[in-house]
């Protein structure tokens, strides 16, 4: 039911237009996930701030709070709950 609110898919890409605005890095690999083929996507950065300013940005975006698009990144692998330095 919440990846109706936020789908993997759309967050993604969103996350990966936005990341550079926010001096997030994106890496990007083979996906892991056999029903998304293509290349997978981690995104990481030094700084707190940086990641906390595209979470709020995403989560306007998609009409949530940032909190939930910090945990949908999370489930969904873009980042690692270390990165989410709250």
């Amino acid at each position: 039911m919440v990846s109706l609110l936020v789908p993997r898919q759309l967050l993604s890409a969103a996350a990966a237009d936005l990341a550079p605005e926010f001096n997030v890095r994106i890496h990007r690999g083979p996906s892991l996930d056999q029903e998304i083929p293509g290349t997978s996507l981690h995104l990481s950065t030094t700084d707190a701030d940086d990641l906390e300013g595209l979470e709020r940005e995403l989560a306007m975006r998609f009409g949530v709070n940032p909190r939930f698009v910090q945990v949908r990144l999370q489930r969904y692998g873009l980042i690692r709950p270390e990165a989410a330095w709250r």
